[in-house]
């Protein structure tokens, strides 16, 4: 009989949890969605609206454009990521403190300078959200490396601390 109660009892209570928990998820503007392709949905939710062929998804071809010296890459981190190790040669503009650094920024590097943008991984969206800061600030050139540092060093390729 005291099984059959705590069992009864365990039974609501998580069937509670999870009714609240899916109402929370369902309300919340951060939502995590249930089906579909979850980046392309939370990228909608923050109203990021990147132009195509913005995405760079070769690591590979991230490196030889890395190796061209053409582009700045920027770290789109929090400052703490940052410091445990980076791209070699990135500038740290991080998302979270992105309207007490911009001005800087736009002292050393002008709208016209190429940028790729990265974050931790392509499960990220730091990169994806600095990224539309820097075009709506009428930056011309903005790529985004979606492999992120995760996907450099896997490669092996230098970082620097």
């Amino acid at each position: 009989m005291l099984i059959k109660t705590m069992i009864k009892e365990i039974s609501l209570l998580t069937g509670i949890s999870l009714i609240c928990a899916f109402t929370i998820n369902f309300i919340s503007p951060r939502g995590i969605p249930f089906v579909g392709n979850w980046k392309i949905l939370s990228e909608k939710k923050r109203n990021i609206n990147l132009p195509s062929g913005i995405e760079i998804n070769d690591i590979d071809v991230a490196r030889s454009i890395y190796d061209e010296k053409k582009y700045i890459f920027v770290d789109a981190r929090h400052p703490e990521a940052f410091k445990e190790g980076h791209i070699k040669k990135a500038i740290n503009l991080p998302i979270s403190f992105f309207d007490d650094s911009i001005a800087g920024f736009l002292e050393n590097y002008p709208l016209d300078t190429p940028l790729i943008v990265y974050c931790s991984s392509k499960d990220c969206h730091e990169s994806s959200m600095l990224s539309q800061n820097l075009l709506d600030l009428g930056y011309l050139n903005v790529k985004i490396f979606v492999e992120g540092y995760r996907g450099w060093t896997m490669k092996g390729y230098e970082i620097e601390k």
